[in-house]
């Protein structure tokens, strides 16, 4: 009888497993599917180029001649592959090209940035202010509160205000929140 209920908990478990793989699959069609039909929307897809024209214009104060470009390519998925073609005069005028390819995946990428963004926006909940940070640019293609695009120079305006001075308001906040026995 042992045998037999070690053979059907094992075969329980077996199942189980394979239900797991069934809904780990699923949720990555359903993942691909989000994705392809996000790109067949005319009004998304332009709304993506578009966003990453201006991005490019802001970042280099001109509008560079050639194309941007969305595709989606279903064998990889999540997966994302950027090339970039730069064709620029180098010295003695001479034209020169350079080309970039980048390879990532969106989850694995934004994780840290998501903590990230977790802990600066209690910092900024616990100083008392609310609305877009200017200060969290860094963080998003078009920043909210801010129109600064250097990249450097977003970096430079998030430590500073990480290093802000605790306003007033978080000094009372922090006084009314400690136990009266401090007081």
């Amino acid at each position: 009888m042992e045998g037999l209920e070690r053979d059907l908990e094992d075969r329980e478990a077996e199942i189980s497993d394979l239900q797991n793989r069934i809904d780990a699959l699923q949720d990555e069609l359903d993942s691909e599917r989000a994705l392809r039909e996000g790109l067949a929307d005319p009004d998304n897809r332009a709304s993506k180029i578009t966003s990453k024209q201006g991005v490019l214009e802001q970042c280099l104060g001109y509008a560079p001649d050639g194309d941007v470009r969305i595709d989606y390519f279903r064998p990889l998925g999540d997966h994302k592959v950027a090339w970039d073609f730069i064709q620029f005069r180098g010295w003695g005028g001479h034209k020169m090209r350079m080309q970039f390819t980048w390879e990532g995946t969106d989850a694995v990428l934004a994780a840290p940035l998501v903590i990230d963004i977790a802990r600066l926006a209690l910092l900024a909940q616990r100083r008392g202010e609310s609305g877009p940070i200017g200060a969290l640019g860094l963080f998003f293609k078009t920043p909210e509160g801010s129109t600064e695009m250097n990249l450097h120079r977003q970096y430079e305006i998030l430590l500073r205000w990480i290093d802000e001075e605790p306003t007033a308001r978080e000094t009372r906040a922090k006084a009314q929140r400690a136990p009266a026995a401090n007081r």
